[in-house]
């Protein structure tokens, strides 16, 4: 891959430039960082025509590898005004792997109130206007495009609350049966993309083929063992096969990491009726099953919902939305919970950062915790623009201010994700240090030692470190849990697509170096260690069922950045 699509939505062009020797070496999350911090004024209003929006497949996507599927979405966040990379699955990355393009970078802002619809092909690349797709939500506006361009094409889109510029909008993508289930959510990157005037962006890569490795017979067989130890591998990727990504909320339960009443507990005594195994079971009482986010899965951890009448709701009920909008908000119908995912889903709006503000919105007595009709009855008004919808489109912390609420879970203006950090004390580390803000794929990682604050620092560093180049090569972050062998298989992988030797300091220093651009983004941009800080909350008021806060040192914390 070595071309970048420029489009400018000011003069509605878009053109095919080479990729700069500079990025060489650097893919998804690395490369959207990079051209951010090179690009992107730091102090730049987000919504202005100043910021950027860069999606990017990883260094391995559009190979074939396993998990190798994954898309970075990036920008100058409108939630924490910092730099931000938003990471999804779907069939985009390894479309644009095969088109050979590296990077799309969309910059300035139209004249008018205007959107348009990119189209990307094989030989051409187009801007028309998105007439009657506005206003429509993601599934009616993918379903009209498909009807245009055929159902092979991915499509990558925003709905109403990305039009609206809603700071907690999510970015959509399609997946392999063409709906737009895999969403880059975090951050408000769908507010950018709304900003730059583009409703959807079509990639139709007919005509084009996967990349091809230097050494392709040590790539097949390298790429063959990957996918059997992640087919057969036990324990935690047995548990993502048959359970998916709610299979551990026994578990989190246990450790007291399952966000409760707007993170006021760490433990929910309805835990078992949203838990993995009972999800699973009504999906397939109405029919429903596993699958991948990406063509390239072998561990398809995701589950397929339809509601009570059969009809399909969601393509991925996952832990973060269960539990943000579960366990946070009282409600232990799962129902009631698809039935929420799927009306954000629609309107583009992030399940974590909606779920936090309803949280909020419950803790203010506006409504009732454990009222799930309540709450979608507000979460239909985002499509609506009432002031209520707008509200909660815009995140926890607005919504906290608006209604006087002092519990407001949120680092750097963005939701705390669903792993409490007073008993997980190393992503509570990294909800504080991560140049994303609150953000749990930033670096994640459970041990037993939930009582005892020291280490943390340094294994919120090793994930953080980690995450940097698993999401520059376009990696799954549940690909790299547990598997013996894991950085041996991509240096091996990596090794045999360029045909140069790639070790497992290179991954280190990659990951070092995707780290040290984000910072140096959000340093310039005016963040201090004064902002890596949990709420005051976390350190000070006990939460059930260990009786913990948040205690490592923030003299402690702020040495993180030493290691980088």
């Amino acid at each position: 891959m070595k071309k970048m699509l420029r489009v400018d939505m000011t003069n509605l062009t878009a053109k095919l430039e080479d990729l700069p020797e500079e990025y060489s070496g650097l893919g998804g999350r690395g490369l959207t960082s990079t051209i951010i911090n090179r690009e992107v004024p730091p102090t730049c209003e987000p919504l202005s025509p100043h910021n950027k929006l860069v999606i990017a497949p990883g260094l391995l996507s559009g190979t074939g590898a396993p998990c190798s599927g994954r898309l970075s979405v990036g920008g100058k966040s409108p939630l924490t005004g910092g730099i931000k990379e938003s990471n999804v699955g779907g069939t985009a990355s390894e479309k644009l792997a095969h088109l050979g393009i590296a990077a799309i970078i969309v910059e300035g802002q139209p004249n008018n109130e205007a959107f348009s619809c990119l189209t990307i092909t094989k030989d051409a690349y187009s801007l028309e206007h998105a007439g009657e797709l506005v206003g429509l939500g993601n599934y009616a506006a993918c379903e009209r495009l498909h009807n245009k361009h055929g159902e092979k094409a991915c499509i990558i889109s925003i709905g109403q609350a990305g039009e609206m510029r809603l700071a907690g909008a999510s970015v959509a993508v399609t997946d392999m049966e063409g709906l737009p289930n895999r969403y880059a959510g975090r951050g408000g990157m769908g507010a950018v993309m709304g900003s730059k005037g583009l409703k959807a962006i079509v990639i139709d890569d007919s005509g084009a083929h996967p990349r091809q490795p230097k050494d392709k017979e040590g790539f097949a067989k390298t790429a063959r063992a990957l996918s059997k130890g992640l087919r057969e591998g036990k324990g935690f990727f047995e548990q993502l096969r048959t359970l998916g990504t709610p299979g551990g909320i026994p578990n989190f339960n246990a450790f007291g990491t399952l966000p409760t009443r707007n993170f006021a507990a760490g433990c929910y005594e309805h835990a078992d009726k949203i838990q993995g195994a009972a999800i699973v079971a009504l999906a397939k009482q109405r029919g429903a099953k596993m699958h991948g986010c990406t063509a390239s899965c072998p561990i398809r951890c995701s589950i397929t919902f339809h509601d009570k009448d059969h009809k399909f709701l969601v393509g991925g009920l996952e832990y973060e939305t269960v539990a943000m909008l579960g366990s946070n908000l009282l409600v232990d119908d799962v129902d009631a919970i698809a039935r929420m995912n799927r009306l954000l889903n629609d309107c583009g709006l992030d399940t974590i950062e909606t779920g936090a503000a309803l949280g909020v919105v419950m803790e203010s007595g506006y409504i009732k915790f454990g009222d799930s009709e309540s709450a979608i009855e507000l979460i239909q008004e985002v499509a609506k623009g009432t002031i209520r919808g707008r509200m909660i489109g815009s995140g926890a912390v607005i919504t906290g201010k608006l209604l006087g609420v002092k519990r407001v879970p949120a680092v750097k203006g963005q939701a705390i994700p669903a792993h409490h950090p007073q008993s997980n004390k190393i992503v509570g580390v990294t909800y504080c240090t991560s140049p994303m803000g609150a953000d749990h794929t930033a670096g994640i990682m459970y041990d037993n030692t939930i009582h005892n604050p020291e280490g943390k620092v340094e294994k919120s560093r090793d994930m953080q470190i980690q995450m940097g180049y698993i999401d520059s090569l376009g990696m799954c972050m549940f690909s790299s849990r547990g598997l013996p062998g894991y950085n041996d298989y991509i240096t091996a992988l990596l090794t045999a697509l360029h045909g140069t030797p790639y070790t497992e300091a290179d991954l280190i220093a990659l990951g070092k170096r995707v780290l040290r651009t984000e910072h140096e983004f959000n340093e310039r941009a005016g963040f201090t260690q004064a902002h890596d800080r949990l709420p005051e909350f976390m350190t000070e008021v006990k939460i059930k069922p260990h009786d913990l806060v948040f205690d490592v040192p923030y003299e402690e914390v702020d040495k993180l950045q030493e290691g980088l």
